[in-house]
């Protein structure tokens, strides 16, 4: 954490802050460690509640399937899962904001193949595109959960997702289109924000919280890349994770 006394402090080391400049940085830098552990203390009270609801659902779950009228069974299990979502995203969002990026020398094709491998033999249709070979000093679990809201994303708007992998010297490029309806124009840099939903009626339809977008976001400018968002001409959205090699 960067205090206010590097921030005022001049370069020269004969200079001497004065006595109320040393009492303001001082009550300052201790404000900021307050805020610091408040903001902490509420993010774990968070994650640990989100854990903690799983348990009732998981149960709920399990009651409804015991229900012999199947419209009212599928109607609770799909309450249900929307629940699980929200629960999901929730975690997934909190340990973004929380977790240190931990980075390591990684392959990026084997990564990403193996991720849309997965999704091929749960029967999603994931199409594996050009695969670039790199190595980049990134944080494994974070790429791959960028991937994964990405190409859920893919498939919830677009219903499929193609995969494509290239790079130039400084960065490696990671593409997921789908050839859904796409975003409005003025929805396509709101969307990366947190809470804030593609389609605000279809994102509650299929349980989401607005949150997917917002974890890649903040995974890219932790590996010094972006996320871009475009309409692809005919339908659907070209969604571009640049992060950097090195």
């Amino acid at each position: 954490m960067i205090t206010l006394v590097k921030m005022l402090m001049p370069k020269c080391p004969l200079w001497v802050a004065p006595f109320d400049l040393i009492r303001a940085i001082r009550s300052f830098n201790t404000m900021q460690k307050v805020v610091s552990n408040h903001i902490e203390q509420r993010i774990t009270a968070l994650t640990a509640l989100s854990h903690d609801i799983r348990t009732p659902l998981t149960s709920l779950r399990i009651k409804a399937e015991l229900i012999d009228e199947s419209s009212l069974k599928d109607g609770i299990i799909s309450s249900v899962e929307k629940m699980e979502n929200l629960t999901s995203s929730v975690i997934d969002f909190l340990k973004g904001s929380d977790t240190l990026i931990q980075k390591k020398q990684t392959d990026l094709k084997k990564l990403i193949e193996t991720e849309c491998i997965e999704r091929q033999e749960l029967g999603n249709p994931v199409i594996i595109n050009a695969l670039d070979d790199i190595i980049v000093n990134c944080d494994p679990d974070a790429i791959n959960r960028a991937l994964q809201n990405l190409i859920d994303n893919a498939l919830k708007y677009g219903k499929s997702a193609t995969i494509s992998l290239s790079h130039d010297d400084d960065m490696a490029d990671i593409i997921v289109e789908d050839n859904g309806e796409g975003i409005d124009k003025k929805q396509l840099s709101k969307v990366l924000e947190p809470f804030e939903r593609v389609g605000k009626e279809r994102d509650s339809e299929k349980g989401g919280f607005g949150l997917g977008l917002s974890i890649v976001n903040d995974i890219a400018k932790a590996h010094n890349g972006s996320i871009q968002l475009k309409n692809k001409i005919g339908g659907g959205i070209r969604a571009s994770l640049k992060i950097a090699l090195k």
